[in-house]
């Protein structure tokens, strides 16, 4: 289902499909943008171009960095033929 979704939202937006390689780069830069507002949330750093870096934690630019970050490595997953959330779902119910 997830996986759908995922077609779906590239077809309606008209993206290109990244490949394996891509989709995991792009996956560590979304992970990068959820870092920075964890930086935000703590002081005393003296950042280089302060401007463009947030400067609070803003918990739903940071949730939605996270989705980023989860929605590309799913991509990266499908590129090659294997689904990451539905086996974190097999995981989760075998471990449960």
């Amino acid at each position: 289902m997830f996986t759908e979704l995922i077609r779906e939202y590239y077809e309606k937006k008209g993206y290109r499909w990244p490949t394996q390689w891509e989709a995991m780069a792009w996956a560590v830069t979304e992970m990068a943008e959820a870092y920075e507002q964890l930086l935000a949330e703590t002081s005393g750093w003296v950042r280089a171009n302060p401007e463009a870096h947030p400067t609070e934690f803003n918990l739903a630019d940071f949730e939605t960095e996270l989705a980023h970050a989860i929605m590309m490595l799913q991509v990266a997953g499908m590129k090659v033929g294997a689904d990451p959330i539905n086996r974190l779902e097999k995981m989760l119910k075998y471990e449960h």
